[in-house]
């Protein structure tokens, strides 16, 4: 269903539907789609601390790889 919902051009521009879609993709051991979620979250205005975090996510999914 989030990959029916990434085609929306709203949502696309919404951090948060990017954070959701890596954890669900994360849990569904999808790692690379993960991966890329957080990439495209990290790319969209935010505050430091959460990217700090999507960058310590990013970091675990890669050396997890």
């Amino acid at each position: 269903m989030l990959d029916l919902l990434a085609s929306n051009t709203a949502l696309d521009r919404y951090r948060p539907f990017h954070v959701a879609r890596a954890l669900t993709l994360a849990e569904l051991d999808d790692h690379d789609g993960a991966a890329a979620a957080y990439r495209r979250a990290l790319e969209l205005p935010g505050n430091d601390a959460e990217d700090d975090y999507l960058a310590s996510a990013l970091a675990g999914l890669t050396q997890d790889s």
